[in-house]
This record gives structure tokens, C-alpha cells and sequence, in this order.
């Protein structure tokens, strides 16, 4: 079993002590540390968002309706990403593409 240490970490400085040779879990709902993921960390994992979505303001009656609603919501934010190559740095950089 792998042990991943889950984020957002702030400041940087931080994750990148709990992170360095390491395994990470990135949120989708939190996708700003995914470049210091993939350069410091061992393995990195993406998480759907659901708990930070379940979290929020809206609080609603029933188990099914909030089912229904994180059904909705994961599926609104489930659009691929895209790795797109830094010639400079040498690697990839995962690019999401998140609808606000």
C-alpha cells in the first residue's frame, strides 16, 4: 500500500518537506501544486475534488440529493487535462482545464 500525503500543503516550502521523495495527493478542486508534485515527489495521485465540493456552502437534505449533487459536480469538473512539454526545464507540466 502506498501512503500518500494529500494537499494543497501551504507554503510550498512545507509541502516540499512532506512531499520531497514521496508520494502525493493532489485535489482536482486544488490543482496549483501539481508542477511541485511531479518534480519533487516520488509518485502523485489526482483526487476528483469531491470532499472540498462536498465541503461546501451548500448543505443538502438528503443523502440522495447529495449524492446527486457531487454526481453532478465531479462530472462538471471531469474534463480531461493535457500534458504539454518545457523544453527549458525539461519536463511536462500537467495543464487542467477547469470551468469556473
Amino acid at each position: 500500500m502506498i501512503h500518500y500525503h494529500g494537499g494543497p500543503i501551504t507554503p510550498d516550502t512545507c509541502a516540499l518537506k512532506a512531499w520531497k521523495g514521496r508520494h502525493a495527493f493532489i485535489s482536482f478542486a486544488h490543482p496549483g501544486q501539481i508542477n511541485l508534485a511531479s518534480e519533487y515527489c516520488q509518485s502523485f495521485a489526482l483526487d476528483n475534488g469531491a470532499f472540498t465540493a462536498w465541503k461546501g456552502a451548500y448543505a443538502p437534505a438528503s443523502k440522495e440529493t447529495r449524492a446527486s449533487l457531487m454526481v453532478e459536480r465531479i462530472e462538471q469538473h471531469n474534463s480531461p487535462g493535457s500534458l504539454e512539454y518545457c523544453e527549458v526545464m525539461d519536463r511536462f507540466n500537467m495543464q487542467l482545464q477547469l470551468a469556473v
